[in-house]
């Protein structure tokens, strides 16, 4: 694409959303108060999770973390996968969904799992063309019919 920039690298360090700049902002207006499933900073927190926020042009425009499941010590959940759409196609949502499972495998995480809904078609066809695939219903979504599990082996 001419003159496009090539994707800025998610930022390594694990941050609370509220502490950075721009971050808080991003987190609000990008989930709009659509997702009911509870979250805590902490669970985000080094070693038992990761936060990373894609910038270009110092600004955040790409989120996701990552935590491990309760009780199933070698797998890791995908939560709160975020790109803004005005950046969208142009490789973010690649170049962080790669950091988060590089993270997770470093910490220990053999598999990784997330939930979807029905709705969002584009988000299932990547997720799909990165390797994952159906798994059992899982956590806060489980009982919800238009929700989607994926995951796939790290």
């Amino acid at each position: 694409m001419p003159g496009a920039r090539p994707p800025a690298r998610p930022s390594r360090r694990p941050r609370r959303p509220r502490d950075d700049r721009g971050g808080a902002g991003l987190l609000r207006r990008g989930l709009r108060g659509r997702d009911d499933d509870p979250i805590a900073a902490e669970e985000f927190a080094p070693p038992r999770g990761g936060f990373l926020l894609g910038r270009h042009d110092g600004e955040a425009v790409a989120m996701g973390g990552w935590s491990f499941l309760p009780g199933d010590p070698g797998a890791v959940k995908i939560r709160r996968m975020y790109v803004r759409p005005a950046v969208r196609r142009l490789g973010f949502a690649a170049a962080l969904l790669d950091r988060l499972e590089a993270d997770a495998r470093a910490a220990g995480a053999a598999r990784v799992a997330l939930t979807t809904g029905e709705p969002q078609v584009a988000a299932i066809r990547f997720y799909r063309a990165r390797g994952y695939a159906e798994v059992p219903p899982f956590g806060f979504y489980a009982a919800q019919p238009s929700s989607v599990h994926l995951g796939k082996t790290l």
